[in-house]
């Protein structure tokens, strides 16, 4: 509901390899049947589970029916359907995640010996936009937030941080995004009283939005592994990010960004003046942040990682 900006994947591929199986006008009682038949008639052997909550108490029916079925569950971040995950457990084989900290949380959590935790560390796939407006020899540095306007996510914490930065630095400062916070957050930004040099710009496609930043700013309060981290970096955007969740795994230390302490409003200033008063350093790590994610966060090596443990390899 407040995913409206994003452009909906109407799934045209799958319809046209009719390969897609819409319950949207099933009732929930049928679900089982419909999904079984489904099951028999493509020979389907193995289920991923991506988040589908609905899904889940029809497991153990579906195991007991199909001794052969295999289940996967790919979670992202301790929050939300994993509690499914753990409830249904039973009927899950094997689990795919993103990073070691999700594979910590799920040893810690199950009650299945020997549990098989796959770790697929995502990519992105994303090419620069040329503009003229984004070209960063026209522009005074710019500190960007950009994606979801929400609580986890913390744009509130980006507006502090913009408040003290200014104090100290010239920097401007943009806001990209939508979501619930949305009207909290131009609140803010018009609170803070700091004109162009702090601006919402609302909702643009990611290439987009970081293609007129040098530095973005994740203050998450807990999350998995960011998109935005990789799509910044493939962009030759830095990154200053809360240390939380699986994202210390994605920052090496001075080449594509800095993690910080999580929620540290002086943490983040500090980095960013830093940035400010070292703009050699901040050019040097522009250009090791796009070799980084060429390295780390590749989409073909993703492509791979998972095709192999799709494979049981």
């Amino acid at each position: 509901m407040d995913a409206h900006p994003y452009v909906s994947d109407l799934l045209e591929d799958f319809i046209q390899a009719n390969s897609i199986l819409d319950l949207s006008e099933q009732n929930y009682s049928e679900y089982n049947d419909v999904i079984r038949d489904y099951i028999d008639k493509h020979g389907i052997q193995v289920i991923v589970q991506m988040g589908a909550a609905l899904i889940y108490p029809i497991l153990p029916d579906l195991k007991i029916r199909r001794p052969g079925l295999r289940v996967v569950d790919m979670l992202f971040n301790p929050y939300g359907h994993v509690w499914d995950h753990f409830l249904f457990e039973n009927s899950i084989d094997a689990v795919v995640v993103e990073s070691k900290f999700m594979a910590g949380i799920v040893q810690k959590s199950t009650l299945i010996h020997g549990r098989d935790i796959r770790i697929v560390r995502s990519g992105t796939r994303i090419e620069p936009i040329h503009t003229a407006l984004a070209n960063p020899e026209t522009r005074p540095l710019t500190v960007g937030y950009a994606g979801r306007l929400s609580e986890e996510k913390a744009p509130l914490e980006f507006v502090r941080i913009a408040k003290e930065a200014s104090r100290k630095t010239a920097a401007h400062f943009k806001v990209y995004g939508s979501g619930p916070m949305e009207s909290e957050v131009r609140t803010a930004i018009e609170q803070a009283n700091l004109g162009e040099r702090l601006t919402f710009e609302g909702f643009l496609p990611a290439a987009e939005a970081l293609s007129f930043i040098d530095i973005l700013v994740v203050p998450s309060r807990f999350d998995g592994r960011p998109a935005a981290i990789m799509e910044a970096n493939a962009l030759g955007v830095l990154t200053i990010a809360a240390g939380v969740g699986g994202i210390p795994e994605m920052i090496h230390e001075g080449v594509n960004g800095f993690c910080i302490q999580p929620w540290s409003v002086a943490s983040a200033v500090d980095k960013i003046c830093f940035l400010a008063e070292n703009m050699n350093i901040l050019t040097e790590m522009k250009a090791k942040a796009k070799t980084f994610a060429q390295s780390e966060f590749s989409y073909e090596r993703m492509l791979t990682d998972y095709t192999e443990a799709f494979n049981g390899r």
